[in-house]
């Protein structure tokens, strides 16, 4: 057994050919899935737009047309149900995201596990790094 960077203890894994090339591919089609998704997480920002906007252009539509009479507490009931809708659509799509990643994150640990692959480095920011450099 060796000690990765990280700490965490890899086993030395026998595999024929046959099982480590299939064990790549699907560690490559995993890392395909993982870019897939994070493609679909910047969509999603994008999407924030009309999954607020909409609701809350309904609100004004409503408030402006159907309601026009009412006071302003009738103006914040709508704009306060257009946001829950939004939020409730938002929360929905992130819970979607997260199971989908996790779990092609925990299949990802297992191939490299099986593999004897180090778990990557963690990606250092600029800033993480200029703090590192000022404590040492």
């Amino acid at each position: 057994m060796e000690k990765d960077e990280i700490g965490e203890v890899m086993e030395t894994v026998e595999l024929s050919a046959a099982e480590k090339k299939v064990l790549e591919d699907e560690l490559d089609e995993v890392n395909e899935s993982m870019g897939r998704y994070q493609d679909k997480a910047f969509m999603m920002m994008l999407e924030l737009i009309g999954i607020i906007g909409i609701p809350a252009a309904l609100a004004v539509i409503l408030k402006k047309t159907v309601f026009i009479d009412s006071g302003a507490a009738t103006t914040v009931i709508l704009l306060f149900a257009a946001l829950a809708i939004s939020f409730t659509v938002i929360f929905r799509k992130a819970a979607k995201l997260s199971e989908a990643t996790s779990k092609l994150s925990r299949r990802r640990k297992v191939i490299r596990r099986k593999l004897g692959l180090k778990a990557p480095k963690p990606k250092i920011y600029p800033d993480e790094l200029e703090k590192e450099q000022e404590n040492s």
